[in-house]
Formats: structure tokens, sequence, C-alpha cells
């Protein structure tokens, strides 16, 4: 997890695959001939129906378009998502460890976005290391750096990035998971984390810190309610003292402008959706294959960022696309290790505000978090003493 989020920028040369990706797989192989990690029974019964599913779109595939089917993107995104079919046994201690090491890699990061965005108010530069490499070791099509204009102290920055996520989009959703996972064990780092995700100057953070506030409000015990309200306090205090506060009034006006990153991001891909719906209804049960975002996107004349279902949907049809949207949504609210408000602003980020579906680095972090299946384990004096007097209490040997 820790390599998937500080190396999720890095490419390996003349092929262009992510690292994360490599080093992702290389880890779950050496998992399951360890033993570490089980092929899951009714995650293995999903994927074998699903692969089935797809057989059958080959065909619609072939008929419909006159381009084949991206092997490429097909490849890719198998890659990212089949290791679900793999579960660890969890405990208590391993689920505190996988938190506690997110937690604790995040912070060191939302630091260094501090320290990226304090230097510039300063007047210093834009400090990132990761750009000294060359271009043939990143990740392209990711906007890496971003600039940031805040009227109230009328100077022009570029946007933190903690040096190492794609684009300051993606480090302020890892930040604001960050801060909704530590209210609860690790309090003291919610100020480090809020900081961090104002300095990035995405709306994406704020909105999934928004979505976990009102997860503790529905659901959190009161010192969680109190945590919580006093984190958007701080929020506001701190957008007030460095001017940003008219700077994120100004983007939520870009939900109503064609173009804008909101647009790019929220509504184009369900916009594209509704068209494709409307102009290829031969379509909706296979969809146009693997890369068929490519024409939808081509022909209804702007970029957009494509969201997991939409981009489902069109390429794979609507049984395929929400099936798995149904089943990646369960995976991940079932996942008891982790608050609800967690769970929440995983479900944001995975649906909702970015392309997480041909990210590695959001399919690594949901596989770390999220292994709902199997059942926590904790050993009771009971279950000691059945394990020490088998005949006497009568329960059978394990």
């Amino acid at each position: 997890m820790v390599l998937s989020i500080v190396g999720q920028q890095l490419a390996i040369p003349g092929v262009g695959v992510p690292l994360a990706l490599v080093l992702f797989w290389v880890c779950i192989i050496g998992l399951w001939v360890g033993g570490r990690i089980r092929l899951s029974t009714s995650r293995l019964t999903f994927g074998s129906s699903l692969a089935l599913a797809l057989a059958a779109c080959l065909v619609g595939w072939l008929l419909l378009s006159s381009d084949p089917p991206s092997l490429f993107s097909f490849g890719y995104i198998a890659a990212c998502w089949v290791p679900f079919l793999f579960v660890a046994p969890r405990t208590q201690g391993l689920d505190d460890a996988i938190t506690s090491t997110y937690l604790w890699t995040v912070s060191i990061l939302a630091l260094i976005a501090i320290i990226q965005f304090g230097v510039q108010i300063a007047g210093g530069p834009f400090l990132d290391l990761v750009a000294l490499l060359s271009k043939e070791y990143i990740i392209p099509g990711y906007v890496h750096r971003a600039s940031l204009d805040i009227p109230g102290l009328g100077v022009h920055l570029i946007r933190a990035n903690g040096m190492v996520f794609l684009e300051p989009s993606m480090a302020s959703q890892f930040f604001a998971l960050g801060a909704i996972m530590s209210l609860r064990k690790k309090p003291l780092l919610v100020p480090l984390f809020i900081i961090a995700v104002l300095f990035t100057g995405s709306g994406t953070g704020i909105i999934a810190l928004a979505v976990g506030v009102v997860g503790f409000a529905l659901t959190g015990s009161s010192k969680e309610r109190v945590l919580s309200t006093l984190a958007v306090a701080l929020g506001f205090i701190v957008l007030m003292l460095t001017g940003l506060i008219e700077t994120v009034f100004a983007r939520s006006s870009e939900f109503q402008t064609n173009g804008s990153s909101a647009s790019f991001r929220f509504i184009d891909p369900w916009d594209h959706l509704w068209r494709f719906v409307a102009d290829a209804p031969e379509a909706l049960v296979t969809g146009l294959g693997p890369g068929g975002v490519s024409a939808t996107a081509e022909a209804y004349g702007q970029g957009v960022n494509y969201t997991f279902t939409p981009k489902l949907i069109v390429e794979y049809g609507i049984p395929i696309g929400l099936a798995c949207t149904v089943v990646m949504a369960m995976l991940i609210m079932k996942s008891t290790n982790l608050p609800l408000a967690a769970r929440l602003v995983l479900v944001a980020m995975t649906f909702a505000l970015s392309g997480a579906l041909g990210q590695p680095a959001s399919a690594i972090l949901l596989w770390c978090l999220c292994q709902a299946e199997v059942k926590k384990t904790h050993a009771t004096a009971a279950d000691a003493s059945a394990v020490r007097r088998p005949l006497a209490s009568g329960y059978l040997t394990r």
C-alpha cells in the first residue's frame, strides 16, 4: 500500500505501465504462494460469471464497432481488479496495522503538501522532487501541476500535490480519507489533514470531507460529532486566514460552466452516458467494448474524466456495469473494520470523485482496506478453555 501511494506517478520506461501496478502483482503472487492470502469462493463465482458475460459481449462488440476492442484497455482494468478475487484472513491486529500504515504514510505526505504551499506563500519556489525525473518515468495523461489564484492574497501559486500524487485532486482525496479515518483513533492528525486538503486547492477533497462529516453526524458518537464539527470550523478558519475562501466559493460555479473541472469530473460523464443510452440503444446490453469511451468522447466533442459506472456501462453494457458497481459498493460498505464515515468517503472516491476504474492507486487502496468477506478473529477466554478441555466442554477441537 505504501509503495502504491508514494509511487503512483511512476511508470516503467518504454511501456508506460504504472510501476505500482507491477509491484502490486508481485506482492499478490508472493502472498498467495506464501499462503498469506487465498482465493475467495464467492468472489471467484462472481468473477467466473463475469468472464462468461464478457465472452458473450464479445459478439456484440464485433458487430457494433468497426474498431476492434482495445486489448490494452481490457488488460489494464483486469490487472487492477482481478486481485480482488483474493482475500486475507483478517484479524484485529492486521486491521489496526493497515489503518496505522495508511495514516502515517499520508500524514507525512500531508506535511510535505503543507510545506510545498507554505514555501510559495513565503515567496519561495514550488518544491517537487518527482518533477526532476525524465518524462518517460512519469505516467502521462494527468495534471501533476495545477495553478491556483488566491484573490485574498493577490498571488498566483501552484497547488500542493504532496510531490507523489497523480494530481492535487488525488492528494486531496487521500488526505480527506486520512482526516476521517484518524478522527476516532488519532484525532491530533485531523488538523494536519484538513490544512493539507485546503492547500491542494481541490474541490474533490472538500466534497470527500463533507461526506465523512455527514457520516459522523448521522452515526458517530457524541465525541466524533463534536470533533467533526470542530474540524469543519478549523477548515473555515484556515480558508479565511489564507484568503482561499474566495477561491472555494468561486469554484462552486464550475458546476454550471462547460469545460470546467467540475463539469469535466461530475457532469460530463453522466451526460455522455445519457446521450449514449439515447443514441445507441442497441449497445446497452454489451456496450461498445474496451476502450469504447474514446468513441463517445469523440462523438460528443469534449474531453471527460469517465468515472467508474459510466465507463463500465459504455464499454461493457448495463448488466455488467450495474453488477460491478453494486458488488464493489457492497464490498466497501461491508468493511466493518472502517468507521461508516470512512466507508462513505471510499464510496464517493470510487464512484464519483475520480476515474478509479483505471487507477491502480485507487484499486490497491480498496484492496488493502476492504477485505470484508473474512471476519475478524478474536480469541476469547471461553475459546481458549474449549481448546484446552475439548472433551469436558463438549466442543470439537479445531
